[in-house]
């Protein structure tokens, strides 16, 4: 594709200033993810409804041209580092998994099938044990032959939705009524940076897209609860490709039997053209045709993900469909002479469906085995710091990233294991108290979202069992010393847990649950640094699981109440 007829990309840096959602597939019906990006289609959005504002027809050519032909793509907007857009972390990447900030990638070896009988280093594969990398992005270039990785600050927060009327959530014959729900955003203030591609036909679109962006942006979901109601789009530079000026980008002609890589950067979406059905197995095929079977695949490392999305004008959900999943890398071999300007077109169109809004992104890039080897650090911060002060800072990034990674890993294996405990506790008790007296205590135990909070519902819980104490007529208290459990009054069980100091209750825990052996090896068989940083980190949030614990305990209560 020559100059004159090539695609522009339009840069542009968006900056939230609410949290925002943009919702990804997820499991649970009461909760709703966020992606670690904001995806094209979301801007796409955006376009279309201050067009219809404006008093623009939906069957309008221009209406047409900017949201729904393939003149105008959107392009996801990824996380900045360091003032450039983030690559999705490829998938053939692996860090070791005693020192992270090192690791190989893995396209600059054989499939284990080809090894057998060879000799020298191509054949031999690293002997470290490695892992997936803890980070979705990365940069597009290395800094002093370091990639800087990244990661977007999510974070989540929990409703209660409930009955208007009465106040509260319940349930009767017909169902229920209220729920707990949980929404999972983007923090406010960070910045992502995203490109409008713009095709040599729909080059004056420029103009009047600038002009539609004017002022603050709302995006996402959830909107009147306070997410997404608050972006701003600054625009940025054009450019000739889509990651100009990134390491290795393929700029020049292929000879035969060179090799080249295809670096998916955006999930992409394809139909088998015999079956019409979606199926990422058609991706080689097409990738083949589109090269004019001037090339073939030989390696891949590919992973796939549910696309689909809602569609807020008509109110309806998008079909959802298997797609390769972005960061999939693909080994190529020329089997002839592949111009530049063949090379080009494939990179500027991408390839499969839904490419108005960004999906079947690719860049094409070199293949060197001096890359075989790789260094990564976390993004530094964006404002200057001393050069002294430049090492401990990343250093300190990734210690933080390492932290997040173990807490979240144990938390979640604590909890299920916890939750699992409860139940077996709950179902050994004897002389369960009143569901009123359960929903009284939990009533307080859901409060302890965090640490800090969970604490102090602790404490708060502890004196409740102190005045129980007190005197025999108290009913709360004569329930409670008649529940016998493992020998003990629930009174009298509830004051050790709630009574223990902050440093015990992790051990304390561990002793409640009925010595339950998955619990007790956590620190052994989850950690990601050492077993004893996992130990700090149980140690750490022993309030949380404590309060989560005694909560699934006093569900298992009130339910076995009712079943007996």
């Amino acid at each position: 594709m020559n100059a004159s007829g090539a695609p522009r990309y339009l840069a542009y840096r968006l900056t939230l200033e609410s949290p925002l959602i943009v919702t990804r597939r997820h499991g649970d019906p009461n909760s709703a993810g966020t992606r670690p990006y904001i995806n094209g289609s979301a801007i796409r959005g955006v376009v279309a409804r201050r067009l219809l504002q404006a008093g623009v027809s939906a069957e309008s050519d221009e209406f047409r041209r900017m949201v729904l032909s393939s003149e105008v793509r959107y392009l996801n907007a990824y996380p900045e580092i360091q003032r450039v857009r983030a690559l999705p972390m490829p998938l053939s990447w692996r860090p070791e998994k005693a020192d992270p900030r090192r690791g190989w990638d893995l396209v600059y070896f054989p499939p284990f099938s080809d090894t057998a009988g060879r000799e020298g280093p191509r054949a031999r594969w690293p002997e470290e044990q490695l892992q997936a990398p803890g980070a979705p992005f990365v940069s597009p270039n290395p800094s002093s032959g370091i990639w800087l990785v990244a990661a977007p600050r999510v974070d989540a927060r929990i409703h209660h939705q409930r009955d208007r009327i009465k106040g509260r959530a319940w349930k009767d014959a017909g169902g229920s009524h209220g729920a707990i729900f949980t929404y999972e955003f983007l923090e406010a203030g960070q910045t992502f940076r995203g490109l409008i591609q713009f095709m040599p036909s729909a080059a004056e679109c420029e103009y009047r897209l600038r002009d539609l962006f004017s002022g603050p942006i709302e995006i996402g979901r959830s909107r009147r609860a306070g997410y997404g109601g608050d972006a701003r789009i600054e625009f940025l530079d054009t450019g000739p490709r889509e990651y100009a000026g990134a390491h290795r980008l393929l700029d020049r002609s292929l000879a035969r039997d060179e090799r080249f890589r295809i670096l998916l950067v955006s999930p992409c979406v394809i139909r088998d053209p015999f079956t019409g059905q979606a199926d990422p197995a058609a991706m080689e095929p097409c990738l083949r045709e589109r090269l004019a079977d001037c090339a073939e695949i030989e390696d891949r490392w590919w992973d796939f993900e549910i696309a689909g999305g809602f569609n807020q004008k008509w109110a309806l959900e998008v079909p959802q469909a298997l797609a390769v999943r972005a960061g999939s890398v693909f080994v190529a071999r020329a089997l002839r002479e592949l111009p530049l300007d063949m090379l080009l077109e494939l990179e500027h169109q991408g390839v499969g469906e839904r490419r108005t809004e960004g999906f079947g992104r690719i860049v094409l890039l070199e293949y060197d085995e001096r890359d075989r080897r790789i260094r990564l650090d976390a993004a530094s911060q964006e404002r200057a710091e001393p050069a002294s002060q430049q090492g401990e800072i990343a250093d300190e990034k990734i210690q933080f990233l390492l932290d997040l990674l173990e807490r979240r890993i144990l938390l979640e294996a604590a909890e299920a294991e916890l939750r699992r405990a409860a139940w077996e506790v709950a179902a050994a008790t004897q002389n369960i108290p009143s569901k009123a007296l359960i929903g009284r205590i939990r009533s307080l135990l859901r409060e302890g979202h965090d640490e800090t909070r969970a604490a102090a519902a602790l404490d708060a819980l502890n004196r409740w069992v102190a005045d129980w104490s007190v005197s025999d007529k108290k009913k709360a208290g004569e329930q409670l010393r008649k529940c016998q459990l493992h020998g003990k009054s629930l009174l009298d069980w509830l004051g050790l847990l709630t009574g223990a100091p902050a440093n015990e209750r992790w051990r304390n825990l561990e002793q409640a649950s009925a010595g339950r052996a998955e619990l007790t090896a956590l620190s052994q068989t989850r950690y990601v640094r050492t077993q004893e940083t996992a130990g700090e980190v149980l140690a750490r949030y022993g309030a949380v699981l404590t309060v989560g614990f005694l909560d699934e305990f006093m569900n298992a209560l009130a339910r076995g109440s009712v079943e007996r």
